[in-house]
């Protein structure tokens, strides 16, 4: 059921602007996550912005939702799945070095 048209923007500052174009996390993706139509990308660098950043620094507010029990065994069983698929990939690959720090979860 769809819930009815709201109004509201949202703002987001990223470091890592290249994350955006690739992999799973494209705009278009995050876009229709948020259902949010438009997009407008300003680069930090430019003056206009920097000295808005200054003036009025964004205000960062996190929010946190608690895991039901069932979502926190899918987590937990997802984690171990990952586990055994990192120890038999490590086992397999000989070529490579792995350590602990690299593939940990």
């Amino acid at each position: 059921q769809k819930q009815p048209q709201c109004s509201g923007f949202v703002k987001g500052f990223t470091e890592s602007a290249e994350g955006l174009l690739s992999g799973f996390a494209k705009v278009d993706k995050v876009l229709k996550a948020l259902r949010v139509r438009r997009l407008y990308l300003y680069p930090r660098f430019q003056d206009s912005v920097r000295q808005e950043l200054e003036e009025n620094p964004p205000t960062v507010m996190e929010l946190h939702q608690s895991l039901s029990p069932l979502q926190k065994e899918i987590q937990h069983c997802i984690a171990a799945a990952v586990k055994v698929c990192i120890r038999e990939l490590k086992q397999s690959t000989t070529k490579l070095e792995w350590s602990d720090s690299d593939l940990s979860i």
